[in-house]
């Protein structure tokens, strides 16, 4: 009857299922399944105190198995019985068979919460709460280990515990906003800027980021000659003020700039603003190879779902601009590959040598041809005076030609 205790709790049958549980425990029957079940039943129905009793009972029957102590701490745990639910976890830590990631995080983040031994601090809490996420990716047990990396003054663990949360939870605009005010304390404005307009764009209300993206044009109100919120906001916005000052030039020069700083490795929206730059001034080839540096570092680094929509649009208008231009055809199927951009890049080279070959041998045969027609005028200005003479000539031995084939 296991299996049908089992169903009944799995589609949240739970009167139907004590139900039998109850009838069950009347004979001589598998006890420990029986008040370990029911013990969840009553958890979940928000009865705690009844819960811990069937966990106890469960213990009882069998004293060697992790689950029920585990269920017991977790019980404890959510009462608020911190120091009890620790005992308890590390109780089921010395019984595990296996790994178990909620033991592990339990533990870390009771050991976190200074709910441990007086040893115990946060050196203990992060080999715990490591070990749960070496079993697998956790988005509570990254969280606690960013608030410890902040503690410890460590923002580049932090940001990096706090970016593994977002490839797990891509919507969390709390997440977002943290990561995005880490950002500014590290001076890595851009990024912040990218991070709190995405928490922007999904809560406009979200007061936290709209204040961290105020922080700086508020800086330049307070001080409008502080050196460094004029470079901080500068560095975001030179590109964009150069564009919207008809500098093609030095904008372009910007954005080149930009791909060679040292930390331009670890944001691919450089490469993408680039090659959206190039597509916009009329560089195709350069679009393209800066939109495969994009694509490729995207296998490695996550962006937001936007940046590849609008990576995807650019590459469809590159795929037809470069279809127009020469004889090959590209694959327009989306998302593009890396393959697929660097196999257009060589069409749009080919294509715009051949281009480039053709314009310059039209180029040498006019000047060609033009050489020669100023040649052919100059000779008929120098001997204007000789026309008559070089015409009876030519006669004379036309005749002559003529009589000669008349005799053979």
């Amino acid at each position: 009857m296991n299996w049908l205790i089992h169903e009944l709790y799995t589609r949240k049958d739970f009167a139907l299922c004590k139900k039998l549980i109850d009838r069950q425990l009347t004979i001589n029957y598998d006890k420990e399944f029986l008040y370990y079940t029911k013990g969840r039943i009553l958890r979940d129905e928000d009865k705690p105190a009844d819960a811990i009793n069937c966990f106890q009972q469960a213990i009882l029957a069998n004293k060697k198995n992790s689950q029920n102590y585990k269920e017991l701490a977790k019980t404890l745990f959510a009462m608020g019985r911190f120091k009890q639910a620790l005992e308890v976890f590390l109780k089921a830590e010395t019984l595990l068979e296996r790994p178990d990631h909620e033991v592990y995080h339990h533990i870390g983040e009771l050991f976190y919460r200074s709910f441990g031994q007086p040893k115990a601090g946060l050196a203990e809490a992060k080999e715990y709460l490591k070990q749960s996420i070496m079993c697998g990716k956790h988005v509570d047990s990254y969280k606690i280990l960013a608030e410890i990396y902040i503690e410890e003054g460590d923002n580049l663990k932090a940001i990096e515990m706090i970016e593994s949360c977002l490839q797990i939870s891509q919507d969390d605009v709390a997440l977002m906003t943290q990561i995005g005010i880490l950002y500014l304390k590290i001076n890595e404005y851009q990024r912040a800027f990218e991070k709190l307009l995405d928490a922007i764009s999904i809560d406009d209300k979200c007061t936290t980021a709209l204040l961290a993206l105020g922080s700086i044009l508020q800086a330049i109100w307070v001080a409008p000659l502080n050196f460094n919120a004029l470079y901080n906001l500068g560095l975001i916005l030179v590109t964009a003020c150069l564009r919207h000052l008809n500098d093609p030039v030095n904008a372009y020069l910007s954005l080149e700039k930009s791909t060679m700083l040292p930390d331009a490795i670890k944001n691919p929206l450089i490469y993408l603003n680039f090659a959206l730059y190039c597509y916009e001034i009329g560089k195709p080839d350069q679009s393209v190879s800066y939109l495969a540096n994009f694509l490729e570092m995207t296998q490695h680094i996550s962006v937001h779902r936007e940046y590849l929509k609008m990576a995807d649009r650019l590459n469809a208008a590159l795929s037809s601009s470069v279809t127009t231009a020469g004889p090959g055809l590209l694959p327009t199927a989306l998302p593009p590959t890396t393959a697929a951009i660097e196999a257009q890049h060589r069409v749009a080279t080919a294509s715009t040598s051949n281009n480039n070959e053709d314009g310059t041998a039209l180029e040498d045969t006019a000047t060609t041809s033009g050489i020669r027609n100023e040649g052919s005028s100059a000779a008929t200005t120098s001997h204007g005076s000789h026309d008559g003479s070089d015409d009876a000539e030519g006669e004379e031995t036309l005749d002559d030609e003529s009589e000669h084939n008349k005799s053979e």
